[in-house]
């Protein structure tokens, strides 16, 4: 496993008082066109996400290829944990961008999932100068103001009025009760994650199978 591990050059730069580690890889073969791209993984997850994903990337299709820059979000994997409260998603914006920054990349592309998602939308947010174009695996968008709540509500029960293909459309929002009440009953780990991440973190750190066993759940 650790040679499997090893088989991606992995650095580490202190950015911001924080010790950020990431995975830097070129081309396989010289290209014409070489792109930066910067995936960033979710949770529960590490940059192990795009260990098959990365030679695709860096192996040239019609003289274009990718060069990959894949860090470990602060506090995951060998990535240090931010030291102060209040540390978020555009302040891990911020440090990637100046990781992209230090390897020459005033302008790049940028993926993620999950959380990597949010950090990828906040960097085009704040720096759009910087990034060229965002792609994301998860996406969510609700829209309960002004003509977004006409819509909602026309669209549960004439879906043909708002809708440009009702029948999947209409799948995809409603029916809007049964979809909340899965969340409900599928998002009790971030409530305990968001109100009491010590008490859960000290039984899991001590335990490979307990953590598993949560993550699997």
């Amino acid at each position: 496993q650790e040679k499997i591990l090893n088989q991606f050059n992995q650095y580490k730069t202190r950015i911001n008082g924080i010790d950020i580690h990431f995975i830097h890889v070129k081309p396989s073969k010289p290209a014409k066109t070489v792109i930066p791209l910067m995936v960033i993984h979710g949770w529960p997850g590490s940059v192990w996400e795009y260990y098959k994903s990365i030679p695709l990337l860096i192996e040239p299709t019609n003289d274009v290829a990718f060069e990959v820059i894949c860090p470990s979000i602060p506090g995951y994997g060998f990535s240090e944990a931010p030291h102060q409260p209040g540390f978020d998603i555009t302040q891990t914006a911020r440090i990637f961008v100046k990781l992209m920054e230090r390897l020459n990349h005033r302008t790049f592309f940028v993926h993620g999932g999950d959380w990597g998602a949010a950090v990828s939308q906040s960097m085009a947010k704040i720096y759009p100068q910087n990034v060229r174009g965002v792609h994301i695996s998860m996406s969510s968008a609700m829209n309960f103001k002004g003509m977004g709540l006409v819509k909602f509500l026309v669209g549960m029960y004439a879906p043909g009025l708002v809708f440009d293909n009702p029948d999947a459309d209409y799948a995809k929002h409603f029916p809007f009760l049964d979809k909340f009440s899965w969340l409900l009953r599928e998002s009790g780990y971030m409530h305990i994650q968001s109100t009491k991440p010590d008490t859960v973190g000290a039984a899991l750190v001590d335990s490979p199978v307990g953590l598993a066993a949560y993550l699997l759940e």
